[in-house]
């Protein structure tokens, strides 16, 4: 159900939905800093049908590789610096797209995942919407034409 779009756009390009890539490029990995790695791990199983290789030590850190279709997510508890959710400069998020956005919302409410934006109608017709993330890693979900 999960796929990250390999076309590189903006949402103010009404005939295109962003993900990330560059041209001929498509992400490799999103690396994520997390409190609770075994939680972490877990909610992105539970909601994205996710994927992992078991947990490796780095560093004095837990990783872990967490695949949500063709995409990495390096999840790992390095100490950081905490953030609020909210609109920053740097990385914001990182975006999946659905192919039933009905059935994402749905999932979204039947999980108790906290909505940080949206339902929001885009201008080219398709729908987006920010879900609140393990340690607050903001996820956009985006439809499918």
């Amino acid at each position: 159900m999960w796929v990250c779009d390999d076309q590189h756009a903006f949402l103010d390009d009404p005939h295109t939905i962003p993900c990330f890539a560059l041209a001929g490029q498509v992400a490799a990995a999103v690396f994520l800093e997390i409190e609770d790695v075994d939680a972490a791990v877990a909610w992105y199983k539970k909601l994205f049908g996710a994927s992992n290789d078991p947990p490796f030590e780095r560093g004095g850190a837990t990783w872990v590789f967490v695949h949500i279709g063709a995409v990495q997510i390096t999840v790992t508890d390095r100490e950081f610096t905490d953030m609020e959710l909210g609109r920053y400069q740097g990385y914001d998020h990182f975006a999946l797209t659905s192919d039933d956005f009905d059935q994402t919302l749905a999932e979204i409410e039947e999980h108790g995942v906290e909505i940080w934006m949206g339902p929001v109608a885009l201008e080219n017709g398709s729908r987006i919407v920010f879900i609140n993330g393990p340690d607050n890693v903001k996820i956009e979900l985006m439809e499918q034409d």
